[in-house]
């Protein structure tokens, strides 16, 4: 069931709708970081070695610009979260619930976002087969719980990735930015204005490091919630209805995770697919082979 209503066209439309909002969230991030931690960075060490004064002020204005963006990013993300609930509860055949979710996704903006995507790539081909098999050819309704932990297998080992080398880089460059100002320190009032603009990448490094820790713990919590599911639904006496509710129940916590989660680059997933669903396939077959 699973398997075949995710490749028709609605639905397909739906997973290019969520990518190009994702991209266009993801290309806003970019330059956000930018403006953020980039021009303060370089404006800081322009600062220590010529007048200071106009810097400084310009720092604070891309702080500012920066949450500003920070809030166009968030509604945009809001919407391709919305749209990846569809349709997961459309191919899972699970109820929109309106008073958690809100109201359904327009189609009209998911027709002219999906358009968006076909002009650019030439057709939906990269989302055919979206959740692989073993979870997708499941009985249904047992294969919407492992189609969810599959979901959970392919973005956590990328989300860990991209915040460790992210968060590298970063140290590395507040350790060149320290090590400017101390080998060109003059007054010690010049050595405060210039410690301020480091401020930007310290609020970057902080937000970074704490939301995607938190997305990688809660992820991880939801996959031993699933396993320990799955343990409990190992009873053949379990009905059909019960593995529904639980479906509804871990979906509901996969939308509370897709919703808190920063985004990462397109290349990371492109880069790590195939090793990522190897390692998925493998894991749905272990709890195939241990729970079911």
């Amino acid at each position: 069931m699973i398997s075949k209503k995710q490749n028709d066209l609605a639905n397909l439309e739906l997973q290019a709708a969520v990518n190009t909002l994702y991209s266009d969230s993801k290309f806003l991030m970019t330059i956000n970081f930018i403006i953020s931690v980039c021009i303060p960075f370089t404006l800081g060490l322009i600062g220590i070695v010529k007048d200071y004064s106009i810097f400084i002020y310009l720092a604070i204005f891309c702080s500012l610009s920066s949450i500003a963006l920070s809030c166009w990013i968030k509604n945009i993300r809001s919407s391709a979260v919305q749209m990846q609930e569809l349709y997961d509860r459309s191919i899972f055949n699970l109820k929109w619930n309106k008073l958690y979710l809100g109201e359904k996704p327009n189609n009209h903006q998911v027709t002219l976002l999906s358009e968006k995507y076909k002009k650019k790539y030439g057709d939906f081909s990269e989302f055919l087969n979206w959740y692989t098999s073993p979870a997708a050819t499941y009985q249904y309704p047992m294969a919407i719980i492992l189609c969810q932990s599959q979901n959970l297998s392919w973005d956590i080992p990328n989300r860990e990735r991209y915040y460790k080398t992210v968060l590298a880089f970063i140290i590395f460059l507040i350790f060149v930015f320290f090590g400017v100002s101390i080998y060109y320190f003059e007054n010690i009032l010049l050595f405060i204005k210039t410690l301020s603009a480091s401020i930007p990448i310290v609020i970057f490094l902080f937000f970074l490091v704490l939301e995607h820790k938190e997305t990688v713990k809660e992820g991880n919590r939801l996959n031993s919630e699933i396993e320990d599911a799955l343990s409990q639904l190992s009873n053949n006496s379990t009905t059909n209805q019960e593995v529904i509710s639980l479906a509804e129940e871990v979906q509901n916590a996969v939308y509370s995770y897709r919703k808190s989660a920063r985004p990462i680059p397109n290349k990371l997933h492109k880069y790590f697919k195939n090793q990522n669903e190897t390692l998925s396939i493998r894991n749905i077959q272990r709890y195939i082979d241990n729970y079911l």
